[in-house]
């Protein structure tokens, strides 16, 4: 027998106890051990005193994030690798540090209940319930601004808005904290942006469209998008940004529905999400994220042919992608 070709356990392993890494890098995230190595505290000693933090347990989660190749130690200082620079430094213009630290935490006890749910049936909870819902989307929405933001402004460039395109008229739904039409805002002085959702996110949705200087060109509309009337043939641009993965497909039908009807001729629809392969076996992580939908709510995660079948199924003319660089998954473009 060749030992050399027999299989071996790692990573095995290393999946069943996934979790460590996350509690690893969502720590260090926390406590800023990526910041301050990007300011300068580059030992052990250094970064704890900065931080505050155990010298023990802080020199352990550094040479943790060596092996998981988000930091290399040179003799004993620690360097940043080239994504975590870009993406775990606070200040950073794609900063997922807050993300990072925050996001797991959110999920964690929900998560824990995975096997009980896939016996039952019974999600873990549901995030639409109001009091859930209070406590958990202020925090999201000011976590993923930055997973938004990218994608949305190189659409936004794509389409000529504020060159060609002046005085758009944007339906931002489920704007959240508007990280996809404000790059809108931004670019087109003109621009009319009506941001629909829940009141209660509402406000920080005018909190943080103030924040971007961009908050005189937003209507905020107080509704439920799922049940609201879009309108009709009122919008250059519907946006939904992380909306589609959250709703069924029964659901995904009816708004794109209301959303071509809404549209001006020759209007667009463009959806930031996730994109599953068409057999639904990949890519990784939105393969795992629909599991985060089980556990919360009747979404899913979808692929490109389904957005094709409704959009063309709503009155779509042509469905496209956008590849923006800015995101792992390409936008889809509904033109009507």
């Amino acid at each position: 027998m060749n030992v050399s070709s027999a299989p071996t356990p790692e990573r095995i392993l290393a999946l069943s106890h996934g979790f460590w890494a996350t509690q690893i890098v969502s720590t260090a995230a926390d406590c800023r051990f990526f910041t301050l190595i990007a300011e300068g505290h580059r030992t052990a000693e250094a970064v704890a005193e900065a931080a505050g933090t155990d010298l023990r347990g802080t020199r352990m989660i550094l040479d943790a994030l060596v092996a998981l190749d988000l930091l290399f130690r040179r003799n004993s200082h620690y360097v940043l690798a080239q994504d975590a620079e870009a993406f775990l430094v606070e200040g950073q213009p794609q900063s997922l540090a807050a993300y990072i630290a925050g996001h797991p935490t959110l999920l964690w006890d929900d998560w824990g209940r995975l096997r009980e749910t896939v016996r039952s049936g019974r999600r873990a909870q549901d995030v639409g319930d109001a009091a859930r819902a209070q406590a958990f989307f202020p925090k999201l929405i000011q976590m993923i601004m930055p997973l938004g933001l990218g994608a949305a402004d190189a659409a936004a460039s794509h389409f000529g808005v504020g060159r060609q395109l002046t005085g758009v008229r944007v339906l931002d739904v489920g704007a959240g904290g508007a990280a996809w039409s404000i790059p809108f805002a931004r670019l087109d002085g003109a621009s009319e942006i009506t941001a629909l959702d829940r009141p209660d996110v509402l406000k920080h949705t005018g909190e943080m469209t103030a924040r971007f200087g961009v908050g005189e060109r937003y209507r905020l509309q107080p509704g439920d998008y799922r049940r609201d009337d879009f309108g009709e043939d009122e919008y250059d641009f519907v946006l939904f940004g992380n909306i589609c993965h959250g709703e069924s497909p029964e659901v995904n039908r009816t708004l794109f529905a209301k959303t071509h009807r809404a549209l001006k001729p020759g209007g667009r629809a463009l959806i930031g999400d996730m994109l599953r392969h068409d057999d639904r076996t990949g890519p990784p992580m939105p393969a795992m994220f629909a599991l985060n939908m089980y556990l919360h709510n009747d979404g899913d995660t979808y692929s490109l042919a389904d957005y094709r079948e409704w959009l063309t199924g709503s009155g779509f003319a042509d469905v496209s992608t956008l590849d923006t660089g800015r995101s792992a998954s390409p936008i889809v473009v509904g033109t009507k």
